[in-house]
């Protein structure tokens, strides 16, 4: 699944795994208990084990 971040994005997965592939190069390894936060207008690539719960907040500079 590809997802553009419309603002800030932190996030805290509570079950399953996902890497997220980042256009700038970066990839991200996460199981469940990790938080990670990503930059508005990150341009990513998700793949997720299932079943896949998190709790995610966006925040834009308003």
């Amino acid at each position: 699944m590809q997802w553009t971040l419309p603002g800030r994005e932190t996030f805290l997965v509570l079950e399953g795994a996902a890497r997220i592939e980042i256009d700038d190069g970066q990839v991200l390894e996460l199981t469940a208990g990790d938080i990670a936060s990503l930059p508005a207008g990150a341009r990513t690539t998700w793949y997720l084990t299932t079943p896949f719960k998190e709790f995610w907040v966006i925040a834009s500079a308003a």
